[in-house]
């Protein structure tokens, strides 16, 4: 006689051997938007370690590569080695204090990357960006806009332990290139 169907080992079988592939696949799958965010904080890296490159080369071309602090406005005091240059709007600068740079290159204060990487507000409330420049740590912290909170009008990261690229100043005194690390989510 012919056999109809299957038989009750192999129907457990097939059960087990789908629930071994569903635990071993389950946390991969799992896991992809964690991989789309690290991506795009990559990408972010990449284009802000282009933005700074861009910035040291124009302010080399002026002459402020080595300048303490260099800003469109406000006035000098050289005690404190600020200079202020007019020459700064072929970065997207604009007379209001927001673009601020040392020893070349962007400072921390977040204005000035939201100025210069395209994609980077200093607000979370920002409707075309994306991404977030907010202090944290003795550094500022570039994260996505839902990372972020406001309490008493000051923007903090939602989870300060992961998500975000950190933005660092180094303190030596040879090396003025900021240091980016990608703290990942």
């Amino acid at each position: 006689m012919k056999k109809n169907g299957f038989t009750l080992i192999e129907l457990v079988v097939v059960i087990v051997i789908l629930g071994i592939l569903a635990v071993v696949a389950a946390p991969k799958f799992m896991n992809l938007q964690n991989d789309a965010r690290d991506a795009s904080l990559k990408g972010l890296k990449g284009a802000i370690e282009s933005t700074l490159d861009v910035t040291y080369a124009k302010l080399s071309t002026l002459g402020l590569e080595n300048a303490a602090m260099v800003k469109m406005v406000g006035e000098p005091d050289p005690s404190s080695g600020l200079v202020i240059s007019d020459k700064l709007s072929a970065l997207g600068c604009k007379g209001d204090g927001t673009c601020v740079f040392e020893y070349g290159y962007p400072s921390d204060y977040a204005p000035t990357l939201a100025t210069l990487v395209s994609g980077i507000s200093a607000n979370e409330n920002a409707p075309n960006d994306d991404f977030v420049a907010v202090m944290h740590s003795g550094g500022l912290a570039i994260t996505f806009k839902n990372n972020t909170e406001t309490k008493n009008e000051r923007v903090f990261l939602k989870q300060p332990e992961r998500c975000y690229i950190q933005y660092t100043l180094p303190n030596d005194g040879n090396n003025h290139r900021p240091q980016l690390t990608i703290i990942k989510c």
